[in-house]
C-alpha cells in the first residue's frame, strides 16, 4: 500500500518544489507532506497534479498549513 502512494508522489516532478519529509500513519489513511518550494503557485498546481494520481484520487485534506520564511 505504502509503495504506490510513494510512486504516485514520485511521479509529481516539479522544478523548485521539494518533499521533505513524508509520514504515513493508520496504514497508509493518513499522509502528511512536509515540503519547500520557491515559487508558492507551485503548491495548488502539485496538489491538483496529485488528486489525479489513482491512489490519491478522493482523498481530502483535513488541515493544509502554508508558512512563509521570515527572511525572504
Amino acid at each position: 500500500r505504502f509503495s504506490s502512494l510513494l510512486v504516485g508522489l514520485a511521479r509529481q516532478d516539479l522544478d523548485g518544489l521539494w518533499l521533505e519529509r513524508i509520514e504515513f500513519a493508520d496504514a497508509g489513511a493518513s499522509i502528511a507532506l512536509i515540503g519547500r518550494t520557491l515559487r508558492a503557485e507551485d503548491v495548488p498546481t502539485f496538489l491538483r497534479r496529485l488528486h489525479r494520481e489513482p491512489v490519491f484520487a478522493g482523498r481530502k485534506f483535513r488541515t493544509f498549513q502554508i508558512e512563509r520564511d521570515a527572511d525572504p
